[in-house]
């Protein structure tokens, strides 16, 4: 078949008994996909073969792809209805998704066969891609500046915010990652299955685990209210909610987690509330501190007193960390 440059990928389609004779010269021939059911079927009466062939009969012993990264999911053992299905979807995708698609690829969550890639051609909106950002630095100035996100609010206030900074927290909170094709991140929005009933890609990092991002005042919000459900005593003191919650937020926006930990701390001794109880808020502290790139000390002896019923010891500075 001629070469229009029309295509998603292009497959040597080859006679397997053909070529098992050593007809090898005339045994294959190109197929550009997506290729429609007369394209198809004159392929195989190019090759000797009926134009409802069987997989088996046939192999493919070549690919040429305009899109790169998927080359490592196309072998010889593909059927072609599989291929052009595939190659059907991908066609219709406009550059930005292929753009994205590029990116995932170089990511944990990259797909591992075409039925997966299928997946994705349902799921583009899954994920988010700034082609600007290849710098933490970049990632802010695109955020703070272009995104719009911050429509309405002062210029000299924007000015007043660290793009790296910044950049570098809305990155690591969303466990974005940065690519040859700029910084991707999920979304938030829910994968939606297909012929992969039980298929969801993995995180875009490793094997880290997800989480969504931690804001001050959820994590404010969650610790006062545990605070009320175990002490009346912290509920008689702290009468007014709005304002114990802003407390420890501020405590948070400060940077001065190593206080509120011991906040809980003291209130799982005090209250005898349970190991499981106060586990997931600790572990969101500290998922907070990293975020932020604070440097707080380890915890462990503080989870022995608590097991212990004794006091937590007390906090080192951040230089005793170092």
């Amino acid at each position: 078949m001629q070469d229009n440059g029309e295509y998603v990928f292009k497959a040597f389609l080859v006679n397997a008994s053909e070529y098992d004779n050593g007809n090898k010269e005339t045994s294959g021939v190109w197929v550009d996909f997506p290729a429609d059911e007369k394209q198809i079927k004159a392929a195989f009466s190019e090759i000797g073969l009926p134009k409802n062939a069987k997989q088996g009969r046939y192999f493919i012993d070549d690919y040429v792809s305009n899109i790169d990264s998927i080359k490592p999911l196309l072998h010889g053992n593909l059927s072609v209805r599989e291929l052009q299905e595939t190659a059907e979807l991908l066609n219709g995708l406009p550059p930005y998704e292929i753009l994205k698609l590029n990116a995932v690829m170089e990511t944990g969550a990259k797909c591992r066969n075409l039925a997966q890639l299928r997946e994705f051609t349902k799921n583009v909106d899954y994920y988010t891609l700034v082609p600007e950002a290849y710098t933490h630095t970049e990632l802010g100035t695109y955020l703070i500046y272009e995104s719009g996100i911050f429509t309405g609010v002062p210029e000299m206030y924007k000015d007043a915010m660290d793009p790296e900074r910044f950049g570098r927290y809305i990155s690591r909170m969303e466990q974005g990652v940065f690519t040859t094709k700029g910084y991707l991140s999920k979304s938030g929005d829910e994968w939606q299955h297909g012929e992969l009933k039980n298929y969801t890609p993995k995180c875009l990092i490793g094997c880290i685990a997800e989480t969504a991002i931690e804001t001050t005042k959820q994590l404010a919000n969650d610790l006062d209210t545990l605070y009320r459900e175990y002490s009346p005593e912290y509920a008689a003191l702290a009468d007014n909610p709005a304002r114990a919650k802003k407390a420890i937020a501020n405590l948070l926006r400060a940077n001065k987690t190593n206080e509120v930990r011991s906040q809980l701390y003291n209130m799982a001794r005090d209250c005898h509330i349970d190991r499981g109880t106060i586990i997931p808020l600790s572990n969101r502290i500290t998922t907070f501190e990293e975020s932020r790139c604070i440097n707080p000390c380890s915890i462990k002896e503080q989870l022995k007193q608590i097991e212990k019923n004794k006091s937590p010891v007390k906090q080192k500075g951040r230089e005793d960390c170092l």
